[in-house]
């Protein structure tokens, strides 16, 4: 049973006060909890007490293209990954033998990076979600590293980590995003939030005012 609903009043130790909540999914060796109040920092100490890492981008692109029950399973959830200080916001390519590409490919094939200097989380896009996004996860690396996020994907620490070329996210004016293409992004997105306003949908809502932001300052 994932743990739910645990009390982070007077001063409990997130680390002593669960028993150990990660369970594996399947046969994929990826290991997950769902744990609500969790933020970076409390991740990491339940990750140390339970010698677990975060999965890197490579890791957890390639074990959700072998199986896709698992991605189903993350739709419409952000959680946190190996990494920080994505450079350049723009569409990516990728394929399960491990290659990275810049642009788009197949919507089940495509990540966005919205780039910055913090930690990295992955957001699982819904199908609703992909129609403006065209792409089926989001890379955030501009937000803060005190988001909650609830649930957490991770490998024990004696799997090897294996993860994408630095020079994958190098800088590459000519194939950034165009202006047209940011026009279109921030219209999709106006438009969704506005929908979403009404729908009472939270989290979507979040991740939509997470991309206004972004586009907003191009």
């Amino acid at each position: 049973m994932l743990a739910r609903n645990l009390s982070l009043e007077n001063g409990t130790n997130i680390s002593t006060s669960i028993k150990n909540p990660f369970k594996e999914f399947k046969n994929t060796r990826v290991l997950i909890a769902n744990i609500e109040d969790l933020n970076y920092e409390r991740s990491q100490r339940l990750f140390d007490k339970y010698n677990l890492r975060p999965l890197s981008l490579k890791e957890i692109l390639t074990v959700m293209v072998k199986n896709p029950d698992l991605k189903e399973k993350f739709k419409g959830i952000r959680f946190f990954i190996n990494g920080n200080n994505s450079k350049l916001s723009n569409y990516y390519s990728y394929n399960d033998n491990g290659t990275l590409n810049y642009g788009k490919g197949k919507i089940e094939e495509t990540l966005f990076v919205h780039s910055g200097n913090n930690l990295s989380s992955l957001y699982v896009a819904t199908d609703y979600y992909t129609q403006f996004f065209e792409s089926r996860y989001v890379l955030y690396a501009n937000t803060s590293p005190y988001d909650i996020l609830p649930s957490l994907i991770c490998y024990k620490k004696d799997i090897e980590y294996k993860d994408y070329d630095v020079r994958s996210f190098s800088h590459n004016s000519e194939k950034q995003i165009s202006h047209k293409e940011y026009e279109e992004l921030y219209s999709g997105a106006v438009n969704e939030a506005i929908h979403l306003s009404v729908t009472n949908n939270p989290s979507k809502l979040c991740n939509i005012m997470a991309l206004l932001k972004f586009l907003g300052r191009k």
